[in-house]
């Protein structure tokens, strides 16, 4: 039994090629499109790209955000291509599946769209920064989210490269603590400078 069933191909207002297909085992719908071997995101991973236009958020503006690009072991998924292909899927909390009751159940117009307007962001998509590179990113108190507390005055630097994260906090009297996580989040070592 075939598990994509192909619902649509068509070239994208935007000039890319694209295609709708129903997922056979959860009933929900997926969609893609195409980039050719000339536009700089071919050949990245779709946690790599972002937006080229000047928007706060870069990241790719989809439904359910980008969950597929191209591998080298499946070449003719979605379809035989020597493009490279980027794509979401309608399988997210609030989409209604073979496997959920709740939710919105996908209509193919509805991946049209989505697939439009993801065509639209890939013309003006560029490559994230290297991953290998370094970026710091300085946060006051009053700026952190997600849980972070380190107390009134204080403030930290935030250090993130492919390989590790690194946290530098120094408290209102000057004691300096280095937090050091390895790349699969283990504690690799936390240190403290007391305050002379």
């Amino acid at each position: 039994m075939k598990q994509h069933i192909i619902e649509k191909i068509w070239e994208t207002k935007a000039g890319l090629r694209a295609v709708c297909m129903m997922n056979e085992r959860s009933r929900s719908r997926c969609g893609y499109v195409e980039v050719k071997k000339e536009h700089p995101c071919y050949g990245v991973d779709y946690d790599n790209i972002e937006r080229g236009d000047d928007v706060e958020d870069t990241y790719i503006a989809v439904h359910g955000g980008l969950t597929f690009s191209s591998r080298e072991k499946d070449p003719d998924y979605p379809l035989p291509s020597k493009g490279w292909w980027f794509g979401f899927d309608c399988a997210h909390m609030g989409d209604k599946t073979k496997y959920r009751d709740e939710g919105i159940h996908r209509s193919r117009g509805f991946v049209v769209g989505e697939c439009e307007r993801l065509a639209e962001q890939l013309i003006e998509a560029r490559v994230r920064e290297k991953e290998n590179e370094m970026k710091i990113i300085k946060i006051k108190q009053d700026e952190v989210e997600r849980g972070i507390h380190i107390g009134m005055d204080d403030t930290f630097d935030l250090i993130v490269n492919s390989d590790r994260l690194h946290l530098v906090v120094m408290n209102a009297i000057g004691e300096k603590t280095e937090i050091r996580f390895s790349a699969d989040g283990c504690l690799e070592s936390l240190m403290t400078e007391h305050a002379v």
